[in-house]
């Protein structure tokens, strides 16, 4: 799935403790696999940019 995805796609990201609404900007295959670049509205309202896991990054409404 996260590999069909065209960019910019919304999805569910595990950030802060917490399941966050977020766009998956880009994805980057490392030696560990594969981790995605999402944007995402943080626990104060700020808006963050993270590079997560493929774990921590579901479809929306999963």
């Amino acid at each position: 799935m996260f590999l069909q995805l065209s960019l910019p796609a919304h999805v569910a990201c595990w950030a802060d403790g917490a399941w966050r609404a977020a766009w998956l900007i880009s994805r980057l295959h490392c030696g560990d696999g594969w981790i995605g670049l999402v944007q995402y509205d943080g626990p104060n309202g700020q808006e963050l940019t993270a590079r997560l896991p493929l774990d921590r990054i579901a479809p929306p409404g999963f």
